[in-house]
Formats: structure tokens, C-alpha cells, sequence
């Protein structure tokens, strides 16, 4: 692998230049580029500017540079890789997806967590599993007939969510069912040794061994018995926030259910994970990174070209197309399509000609849809050409981030965890996922999702598809972070996108 050529990548933080650990002035060496493309030598290649994915530091941000500045070189273009970071990645001391791996792996340990995803799976497999049987044929008592355990995985597994199609007026939880969660919370004789061991600060089952669990202080001080209320039985005092707590958990059942309701689940065990890391671990898996980092993106073009990066290169783009039009690609992976977003959207209000436009290329995009339709409503004339890659969703699905804790991939999470916490946001459509594009509730109700695609549909392709890479239209990448590789089928029709100079519109 070649050495980083200074010549062609500068180095931001939090969207400032900056001196990076080899002491280069990057304000100074973006002027030294853009002299080498007004050159004789380099007058007449593409522009090809990079923008890595977010969720890296400096460090990995230079290895895509390295890996990447041969493939773009050999397919004709002078290549410019945006070397990006958030300051706060040194917050959680390593890049974002292996603070989130670590995060998940030490949650699965948790005992409080193992014993929940228990009891709510059983729970939300019975009621899903109880759909379309009236009333009169149900043999339990109970408002929802109870699965027995050693079946709960097998009909998770097989559970046909074409039933959902027929019954969706019964998947929210009436209050009986609601009061039945609560009751199996309550009386579940393990999940109340945790939680009275946690609130006591004592030893856990017969006073042998203290709870193993990762919950955050502010769950812990919710569970914290005060001894200020009876027991429901009346036998024995227990603290108010005893019920509290179970209050809490129950509404995590609800919750997944009100996510089947909205069409905005991701499948039993994907949404329950989702709604228990939401509920009691949301301040352990980076969401207040995430946000800061789609920040910075927006911040490298504040007004000031001395400081600001993105402002610097378009101030120098300017000049470059002021006198000769020249072709510039700007290709976007992951959290970078966020960074293309904003570039685009700021052109013309730093005074960029209307002649300027760019071919756009974005990998794995996290951009959101509502980013996205600002994008295209503000700046579609600047884009010439369009190609998006992505995963179809089984293998979205498939590229698990942390094992059996969170088994698809680093855009569900983004969508259903780091884009937010209200409850608007989960499920947030995320440009780069294909189960958005589907001709179904909601997403084919949603006005935003369809002008989108209107104008993008038949420009994304999603791997695998293998026969388009000559036309510039083949992936076979299978995770996230394998849409940069340089061997992979996705930048061969880069390559080719690149060396033709148009985009088979």
C-alpha cells in the first residue's frame, strides 16, 4: 500500500483545520492541492473528493485515505479525501462502532438485562401469537394465553409477521393486558431478587453473590427502595418505587407493541432490544456522539475559510471553476453522504456559480430522509449525476454489530437508536437502508420518503448484484464497512463512474 501523500487529503476536527500528528498546516496544503489541479499535469482529471464515514478517528480516517488514493488514481482521478473527526470520539476514548460493540457486550452480561428479555419475549411472542383467535376459543383466563417457555425461541424464530397485515387494530395492549405485563413483572421471583438486591445495595439469591448488571445511576436511584409503602399483598413492606420500577419496565412491552401498531418495528427481538436499550441504557451507546458528529459536518462550513474546512474548499472550488468548467465527484460513506448533504445545500449561499454541479456518489449513506429532501430541495440542480450503494435488508439484517445482542447493522441502530429517543424518531428512515424503499405502511404513506425516491429509485442498487459494475451500477459488499474496500465489486463501479465521466443516466 502506498505511504498518505499529503497532496491529496487535509485534516479536520470538529470542522476547524487542524495541525495533524505530522505537523501539517492542512489551510496551507488545501492551497497547495488546488495549485497541483490547475496544473498541466492534473487540469484535466476529475476532481474526486472523499468524505470517510464519521464514526472513525484520524487514524482510521488516513487508512481509507491510503488504501483508497491508488484506486481513484487508477481510474483517472485526482483524489482529495475529507480526513474528518469529532473531537468528542476521544470522549469514549475509541471509534464510535467499537464503543458501541463494547457497550452491547458488557449489557449482555447483565443480569437484569438476561432476565428481561425473557419475560418480555415470552410476553410479546404470546400476544402477537394470539392474533385473530376470538375470544371464546382462548383457553386461558388470563387476557393473553401465556406460551409455554421452551417454545418462546422456535416461534420468535417462526413467527409469520404476515399476520400483523390482518389484525393491526389489536396490536396495541388494552389496559387488561397491560395490567397482566405488569402482573408478571411483579410476581417474576427472580427479577425481583435483582431489583431488591440493586435497591438495597445488598447481596442478590440468598445472599450469595451481588447482581451483575450495567444499569446507569439515574435507573439504579429509580430502583432504590425507600420503605415508604405496603407490598400489593399486604405480608411485608416494600418501597413505592418497587412498582414504580415495574411501571417503567412494563411500559417497555408497551412500547414494542406501539411499534407494531406504527408499522415501525424490526422484527420481536430487534424491537425489544431496541426499546430496552432506548428505556434503561440510552446514556451507554454514544446517541450525544452521534448527534455532535452530524454537527460537525454542518459546522466545517461556517463563514470563515481561514478556520472552517468545508468553507475553504469551496472558497478554492470557486476559483478552480471560475474560468474552465471541471468535473468534480464527491463520493460519501456512511455519515460522509451527511457531510455531502450540507455541502451541497451551502453552495449557493457561499456563492458558488450555478454552472458548478457534481457527479454524487454516495456508500452506505446514514444521511436521513428528511436531510436528504432539503438536500434535493435546495441543491438538486447541483447534482449532474447520481449512484447510491447499499445492502438489501436480509443483509442489513445480517451484519450484526454486536452479536446476539444487537444483530443487524450499524444503520438500524442508527435509525432506531442514535438519531434519537423520542418516540418520533424511532424507526427513523434512513437513506441507506432498503427496507425504506418498500411499497408499504408507513413508509409509502410518507411524502418526504417518496419525492425521494422519485428522483433516486432507479439511481440505488443494492448488493448483491453483480452484473452492473461496467456500467457502474455492481455491489457485492456485505457489511457496512466494506463499501471503501478497494477489492470489493462497489468501487469497481466507482472506478467506472470515475473513468467515463458520466453516470449512465
Amino acid at each position: 500500500m502506498e505511504s498518505l501523500d499529503k497532496n491529496h487529503y487535509i485534516a479536520l476536527a470538529n470542522g476547524k483545520f487542524e495541525l495533524d500528528d505530522n505537523g501539517i498546516n492542512h489551510q496551507e496544503n488545501l492551497k497547495i492541492i488546488f495549485s497541483n489541479l490547475s496544473s498541466k499535469e492534473h487540469e484535466e482529471k476529475p476532481l474526486v473528493v472523499h468524505f470517510h464515514g464519521g464514526l472513525v478517528n484520524e487514524k482510521n480516517g488516513k487508512e481509507v485515505a491510503q488504501k483508497l488514493t491508488p484506486v481513484y488514481k487508477a481510474a483517472g482521478g485526482y483524489p482529495l479525501f475529507f480526513v474528518w473527526e469529532s473531537g468528542l470520539l476521544e470522549t469514549v476514548g475509541r471509534n464510535l462502532p467499537e464503543h458501541i460493540s463494547g457497550e452491547l457486550g458488557k449489557i449482555s452480561k447483565d443480569e437484569v438485562y438476561g432476565r428481561l428479555v425473557k419475560l418480555l419475549e415470552k410476553f410479546v411472542i404470546s400476544k402477537l401469537e394470539s392474533l385473530g383467535i376470538p375470544e371464546e376459543l382462548r383457553r386461558g383466563p388470563a387476557p393473553i394465553e401465556l406460551v409455554e417457555n421452551n417454545r418462546v425461541k422456535e416461534l420468535i424464530a417462526n413467527f409469520d409477521e404476515r399476520k400483523l397485515e390482518k389484525h393491526r387494530d389489536q396490536l396495541e395492549l388494552n389496559s387488561d393486558e397491560a395490567d397482566q405485563l405488569e402482573n408478571i413483572l411483579k410476581d417474576d421471583p427472580e427479577l425481583t431478587a435483582m431489583l431488591e438486591s440493586i435497591g438495597s445495595d445488598g447481596p442478590a439469591r440468598g445472599g450469595e453473590v451481588r447482581v451483575n448488571h450495567e444499569l446507569p445511576p439515574e435507573i439504579v436511584d429509580m430502583i432504590k427502595d425507600n420503605g415508604d409503602g405496603p407490598r400489593a399483598d399486604g405480608e411485608e413492606k416494600r418501597g413505592l418505587n418497587f412498582l414504580t420500577i415495574i411501571k417503567y419496565i412494563a411500559k417497555i412491552g408497551i412500547a414494542v407493541f406501539k411499534r407494531y401498531r406504527s408499522g415501525t418495528h424490526h422484527g420481536i427481538r430487534l424491537t425489544l432490544t431496541e426499546e430496552i436499550l432506548r428505556s434503561i441504557y440510552i446514556n451507554k451507546i454514544g446517541t450525544f456522539v452521534w448527534s455532535d458528529m452530524k454537527k460537525d459536518t454542518a459546522d466545517a462550513f461556517q463563514v470563515d475559510a481561514n478556520v472552517y474546512g468545508g468553507t475553504a474548499f469551496i472558497e478554492h472550488l470557486k476559483v478552480l471553476t471560475g474560468t474552465k468548467k471541471r468535473r468534480v465527484v464527491l463520493v460519501g460513506h456512511s455519515t460522509g453522504a451527511v457531510y455531502i448533504c450540507n455541502l451541497l445545500r451551502m453552495c449557493d449561499e457561499l456563492g458558488v456559480s450555478p454552472d458548478v454541479t457534481f457527479d454524487v456518489v454516495f456508500l452506505a449513506p446514514a444521511c436521513n430522509y428528511d436531510l436528504l429532501h432539503e438536500t434535493l430541495k435546495k441543491g438538486k440542480a447541483r447534482i449532474s449525476n447520481f449512484r447510491s450503494f447499499g445492502m438489501k435488508d436480509e443483509l442489513e439484517m445480517k451484519d450484526a454489530i454486536a452479536g446476539f445482542v444487537y444483530p443487524a447493522s450499524l444503520l438500524y441502530f442508527v435509525s432506531s437508536l442514535l438519531e434519537g429517543t423520542e418516540v418520533e424518531h424511532i424507526d427513523k428512515p434512513i437513506f441507506g437502508m432498503h427496507r425504506y424503499t418498500e411499497n408499504r405502511f408507513p413508509y409509502a404513506e410518507n411524502d418526504k420518503i417518496q419525492e425521494v425516491l422519485a428522483y433516486t429509485r432507479d439511481k440505488m442498487f443494492w448488493s448483491i448484484t453483480d452484473a452492473g459494475f461496467n456500467l457502474g451500477e455492481g455491489t457485492d459488499s456485505s457489511g457496512h464497512g466494506r463499501f471503501d474496500e478497494e477489492n470489493d465489486l462497489t468501487m469497481k463501479s466507482v472506478q467506472h463512474i470515475i473513468k467515463k465521466g458520466y453516470l449512465n443516466e
